[in-house]
């Protein structure tokens, strides 16, 4: 018996679309006006409706574009923006902030950002560990690691998520683990991007709280996200494969004889008339897209 329900912890609505219709993996951040955010957000929430997904997490450039969509089509989530945005939004509700690269912030934009989510009980999802030239490059500039940084400024205590993870070491994920910050993992975007694989077995080891998302990349699938992700993990690191309930657990399912048909079922969603309408949204934005 399938119970709870698919999260889709984080997607990129403009990321997503970009590589989807350019077949570019090096797409350019651009300036999205007010109507193609929304047109990107009610096309993100239709695919994971038809992907089967619940509640997901919809990066975008104006939160209220998110929010009403997910509305809209009943679904439950939150809008993610960037942190360079905090200081211009009215209301914090249902909003998650993004720090896309540490290493593009001041020590003091850094502070300010921790301090507001820590006042304002702020989610923030900070993109962590992805890429090693980064890593090397804050330990330089503040003599210390990484995960010790996001310790010292606060974002630990906070309600915090770490996206992407792909270069933690066990110690690591141990300090990660005592504060009870969740990791946010992207398999099918790392393959992607040819980044390092990651393996669930030392974040399941080090008791680390995990669920999977699919960024931007373009095809919204949250099955195939855990079955690469447990399929990768097995190639890693041998025997240690993790169960077929850790892996729909990383996906907001479980079942009460783990059963392989949940994992590898195919669960795409029937509606015609979405299927239509999110046609409709794509058409409109390849040609909008291409114009910026």
């Amino acid at each position: 018996m399938q119970k709870g329900q698919i999260v889709n912890f984080y997607c990129d609505a403009y990321q997503s679309f970009a590589l989807q219709f350019f077949e570019r993996d090096d797409i350019p951040p651009c300036e999205i006006d007010k109507d193609v955010d929304s047109m990107l957000c009610e096309a993100m929430v239709i695919k994971n409706l038809l992907a089967g997904v619940e509640e997901v997490n919809i990066g975008c450039r104006y939160p209220q574009n998110a929010t009403l969509m997910l509305d809209k089509y009943g679904l439950k989530g939150c809008a993610i923006i960037d942190g360079r945005e905090a200081s211009k939004l009215k209301t914090f509700d249902r909003v998650i902030l993004y720090i896309s690269s540490l290493s593009d912030f001041e020590e003091g934009e850094l502070a300010d950002l921790s301090m507001l989510c820590g006042q304002k009980k702020l989610r923030v999802m900070i993109s962590f560990g992805r890429d090693l030239y980064e890593m090397g490059t804050l330990d330089r500039r503040y003599g210390q690691s990484p995960v010790r940084l996001l310790e010292s400024m606060g974002f630990l205590d906070r309600d915090c998520m770490l996206l992407g993870c792909n270069y933690l070491e066990k110690d690591d994920l141990s300090v990660i683990a005592s504060y009870g910050a969740l990791t946010v993992l992207t398999p099918q975007e790392d393959l992607l991007f040819s980044r390092s694989l990651v393996s669930l077995a030392p974040f399941v080891s080090q008791d680390v709280e995990s669920r999977l998302a699919s960024g931007s990349y373009p095809i919204v699938d949250m099955r195939a996200e855990a079955r690469l992700i447990r399929g990768q993990s097995g190639s890693l690191c041998g025997k240690e494969v993790p169960s077929y309930d850790e892996a729909l657990r990383l996906i907001g399912l479980q079942s009460d004889d783990a059963r392989r048909d949940l994992l590898f079922g195919n669960y795409r969603v029937k509606n015609e008339e979405l299927d239509a309408r999110l046609k409709i949204l794509e058409e409109q934005l390849k040609e909008k897209l291409w114009k910026l």
